[in-house]
């Protein structure tokens, strides 16, 4: 089983700094859901305005193993929950947004962080979503993946694997991976494998 890694996102320099130096990443408790207490390790997602005020990468480049997690209480009674790191790591190459963002958190897995070179990347979960991508991986590396939503941890689906002006398109329904070859404003089917291909 692959190890998870909570992706957290640094929207203000202050923070930045403070994540960096501290070695910590801190988000309020009631943000956390699901199974985030599952993460091994911690990456930083630098949002645009913090890498403009910072002179940071926008994206993804450091990363660490979680050592500690301290529950903070703050005043109005709410609290914060912080995540420390042994150190931080860098990334062989900065993770692009390339119009993507992260609202708040989310959760991938230590070999999908460390192979993704841009942010709707990290979204796959699913076996078939990520056997697909690795195969056109091989083909090429220029494959963008389009999600349903520009916030990734508020996406429900990946819509499609983009290769130029080709669409690839793995519909769970009919168990069929289509190919849409779009071209001069025209959209067809280019090509469709059958389910098995998908397993």
């Amino acid at each position: 089983m692959d190890e998870k890694v909570l992706v957290g996102s640094v929207k203000t320099a202050n923070d930045y700094l403070q994540f960096k130096r501290g070695r910590y990443f801190e988000i309020q408790a009631n943000r956390l859901k699901g199974a985030w207490q599952k993460a091994t390790y911690l990456a930083l997602y630098v949002t645009q305005e913090a890498a403009s005020q910072t002179g940071a990468e926008n994206g993804i480049q450091f990363y660490g193993e979680i050592i500690d997690v301290e529950i903070m209480n703050q005043s109005r009674g709410e609290s914060s929950v912080r995540l420390f790191v042994d150190r931080w790591r860098t990334l062989e190459g900065t993770i692009r947004p390339v119009g993507y963002g992260i609202q708040h958190y989310m959760l991938t897995t230590k070999q999908i962080l460390m192979q993704a070179k841009e942010l709707p990347e990290l979204f796959m979960t699913l076996g078939e979503e990520l056997k697909l991508w690795r195969m056109l991986r091989r083909l090429t590396t220029k494959v963008h993946t389009e999600l349903d939503e520009s916030y990734v941890d508020r996406a429900q689906k990946i819509q499609a694997y983009q290769i130029g002006h080709d669409a690839v398109v793995l519909d769970r329904e009919v168990r069929e991976i289509q190919v849409f070859a779009r071209r001069r404003g025209t959209t067809a089917i280019a090509a469709r494998v059958i389910g098995e291909a998908a397993e």
